[in-house]
């Protein structure tokens, strides 16, 4: 069988560059095109002849936009919402402020009554606080009186306990000298032997009696000290030493602390933070039976009127509408089109006849699932022409949303079924020359969608290209 001359050989000679490689790439897609053109003429044992005339499908290559998108569905919210309460029961007295009206950041919006109370717990906080305050500051203040006072209250304890030493020691030994203590010998010996030498009961036996007791005892009084005199003086040397211990400790910890001990400083800071936190609740408490707005925008939710009794859930709700944003769901299988910055387009069932531009600002990094269909979530931005428009408009507005990934305006358009991958990021398509030949020419695609290509050098405007055995007519 003879092959139909598909590549023309002088469009090959001048293309040698590409290489050995992909020239026989290219021989053999010529080859396996026209083998797929002629296969399908060779029914019912046509001649050879006949065989060589292909049937396939031409369309012509024409200027137009494209664009690579995915449409999904949509909600209208709010660009920032802020709930606001109050910090405490009671009953609103003023309300300045109807649903569904504009406030501006700083507005006075309600106010409860009944604040004496609440007066009352911020002023005693106010004076716990500043004493607190005093307390910490004097510990600042006395840090060098503090410590000379610590290293006078140790030399002082120091001291004592050299006395108290020095006191039990000497119960050791005797109370009173030698000499003392001989002349109290020599008196208790006379003393006995005047005894015994008087009968009992005599006349002058009572008075030799007394006079031996106290011999007696001024001599046990000096040769020694008694176990409770003992006893004392060891209690006295163990309390001394203790106190003196107590105080070097004590000395050297506010000597570390440059006059002030860790302890009294951690407690007094302590207790200025406790003071503060419990101020700031109650300033908070009594700032939040007044509600303020801290955003410009539109009252979305009122909880109560005028006269009725509130408690310290949501109250009002306010909602900047000055860039509306969309909540919107993709399909996962259009994932790669849904990315931050992709511009979107949006249609409101209720302004049909609009369409508003806005920006993809957020894609929710985990996927959801409903009723066996996996989406994603994300977020598109209007721009101020949208806010404008839907000032009458509630929130929860539906949409339809088209986001585009990319789009290409003026371009050259071929069908997608005429676009040969050839790999490594190459194109080609088969050309129908003036001659009715087909000629394989490499193209550079930049978009492409399940219709069409966009074609940016290798072809022309009206060049006539091969779409295989698939019809375009109808697109």
């Amino acid at each position: 069988m003879k092959w139909p001359k598909i590549i023309e050989s002088d469009w090959w000679k001048g293309h040698k560059k590409i290489g050995v490689v992909l020239s026989g790439l290219f021989l053999l897609a010529g080859v396996a095109a026209a083998w797929y053109f002629l296969s399908a003429s060779q029914k019912n044992n046509q001649n050879a002849a006949s065989a060589l005339q292909p049937s396939y499908q031409t369309a012509i290559a024409r200027r137009g936009d494209l664009r690579v998108s995915v449409t999904g569905a949509g909600v209208l919210g709010a660009h920032q919402s802020v709930d606001l309460a109050f910090s405490t029961r009671g009953t609103v007295v003023e309300l300045n402020v109807a649903l569904g009206d504009r406030v501006k950041e700083g507005d006075v919006l309600a106010r409860l009554g009944n604040t004496e109370s609440l007066d009352a717990d911020l002023a005693s906080a106010e004076l716990a606080y500043l004493e607190a305050r005093q307390e910490l500051t004097a510990l600042q203040q006395n840090a060098d009186v503090a410590l000379a006072q610590a290293y006078l209250d140790w030399v002082t304890a120091k001291a004592s306990y050299d006395d108290a030493l020095s006191h039990y020691q000497r119960t050791n030994y005797s109370r009173c000298g030698q000499d003392v203590n001989t002349r109290n010998a020599e008196t208790l010996e006379r003393a006995r032997d005047r005894l015994n030498a008087i009968t009992p009961g005599a006349d002058g036996w009572i008075e030799a009696r007394n006079a031996y007791d106290t011999a007696l005892a001024n001599y046990n009084y000096c040769i020694s000290y008694t176990a409770d005199e003992k006893s004392e003086a060891k209690a006295t040397l163990d309390l001394a030493e203790l106190t003196m211990q107590q105080a070097e400790v004590k000395y050297n910890r506010l000597k570390a602390g440059s006059g002030i001990d860790p302890d009294e400083l951690a407690l007094a800071e302590a207790k200025v933070n406790e003071a503060e936190t419990r101020l700031a609740k109650c300033k908070k408490d009594l700032e939040g039976v007044t509600i303020i707005a801290p955003i410009t925008g539109k009252v979305t939710y009122l909880a109560a009127g005028q006269g009725e009794i509130v408690g310290t859930e949501k109250f009002i709700t306010i909602s900047d509408l000055s860039l509306p944003t969309l909540e919107i769901n993709v399909d996962e299988a259009d994932l790669d089109k849904f990315k931050v910055g992709n511009t979107a387009y949006v249609v409101f069932d209720a302004l049909p006849a609009k369409v508003f531009t806005g920006q993809v600002t957020r894609v929710d990094p985990q996927l959801s699932s409903s009723w066996e269909t996996t989406t994603a979530l994300g977020w598109v931005q209007l721009g101020e022409d949208a806010a404008a428009a839907l000032q009458s408009y509630p929130l929860g507005l539906s949409a339809t949303i088209e986001i585009v990934s990319a789009e290409a305006k003026d371009a050259l358009l071929v069908p997608v079924e005429a676009v040969h991958d050839l790999g490594g990021g190459q194109y080609a398509v088969f050309v129908k020359e003036a001659d009715g030949r087909l000629r394989l020419r490499l193209v550079e695609v930049s978009i492409q969608d399940e219709t069409y290509a966009a074609i940016t050098s290798g072809l022309n405007p009206a060049d006539v290209v091969t779409t295989g055995l698939v019809s375009t007519a109808s697109r």
